[in-house]
């Protein structure tokens, strides 16, 4: 569930009419807010790009937050106090992976993090800075029901960090491996956010737009973008590095034999030898009568 018309989107407009200037980007981590020009909602977990995307970084959340692959997503922005000439929300970066919106378990985004702004990223669930740990849940057979799971988000209504970053749920069921059913206080705001399993550490789903009754297992997330040629793998505090893929190997050289320094001399034909002619009829009675003459002289 997202918030329409997003404050942090009329910040940009208000911004870019009246000169306001960017503000520096803060930490990109699982429970901050964004905004995109829909709506504000959470940020779920962080992933690392492997295999072809190695070295690129994302950042998750709900599919009905964006409107489209290649929509730009920024911080989201609070404000509390007089209206003045607000700063320019700083750029997180594009949506480059998207399920479907309407769908109960297809509803998710995946973020490209800017270059620039990969340094700012952190693993931590905001409020939470031990969590998340391990790799995503994926088997509805590591969890029990009546497991406590934390929420970090920005809800509407619980605007106050202890209460917004402190909520905590109780799963209920797992349907299909992608559908996982919790309890707990959800409201507007929390679209795309992380959801942790207590008991383990590790990524359990993220809100969808059909509150804490259907949320979206992370595993449907990193096979579907996956499967959209986007493979990712969630990011941590204790998971290992991400591998670097295999150099290409090099050419294999033609072999040839050591050189001399001289230039090479271009190989001479072969000579041809003349072939011999068979002695015709005529030429052998010629030759034996020259001979019968020879004998009678020497008589």
């Amino acid at each position: 569930m997202s918030r329409r018309a997003p404050i942090a989107t009329l910040t940009i407009l208000l911004a870019s009419w009246l000169g306001g200037t960017a503000q520096a980007g803060s930490t990109i981590q699982p429970g901050m807010m964004i905004s995109t020009a829909v709506s504000e909602c959470t940020a779920n977990f962080v992933f690392d790009g492997i295999g072809p995307a190695y070295g690129r970084v994302f950042i998750g959340t709900a599919a009905h937050c964006t409107t489209d692959v290649g929509e730009v997503v920024f911080e989201g922005y609070e404000r509390v106090g007089a209206l003045t000439v607000p700063p320019m929300p700083a750029r997180i970066g594009t949506v480059v992976g998207r399920g479907d919106p309407d769908s109960v378990i297809e509803d998710w985004a995946l973020i490209e993090v800017d270059a620039n702004r990969r340094n700012d990223v952190s693993p931590q669930l905001k409020g939470h800075p031990s969590l998340p740990r391990g790799t995503e849940l994926r088997n509805p057979r590591d969890l029990s029901r009546g497991d406590l799971v934390q929420f970090s988000g920005y809800a509407q209504g619980l605007e106050t960090q202890p209460t917004r970053e402190q909520r905590v749920g109780v799963f209920n069921t797992w349907e299909n491996t992608a559908s996982v059913e919790l309890v707990g206080p959800i409201t507007f705001g929390d679209s795309g956010g992380p959801i942790v399993h207590i008991p383990t550490g590790r990524p359990l789903s993220l809100h969808s737009r059909f509150g804490a009754l259907y949320t979206i297992a992370i595993s449907v997330l990193v096979d579907k973008a996956t499967a959209a040629n986007l493979p990712i793998a969630v990011r941590t505090l204790d998971s290992p590095p991400v591998p670097a893929p295999p150099a290409a190997p090099a050419p294999a050289a033609s072999p040839s034999a050591p050189s001399s320094g001289q230039p090479e001399q271009p190989a001479a034909a072969p000579v041809k030898q003349a072939e011999k002619k068979p002695a015709t009829k005529k030429k052998a009675k010629k030759k034996s009568a020259k001979k019968k003459r020879t004998k009678k002289r020497r008589r």
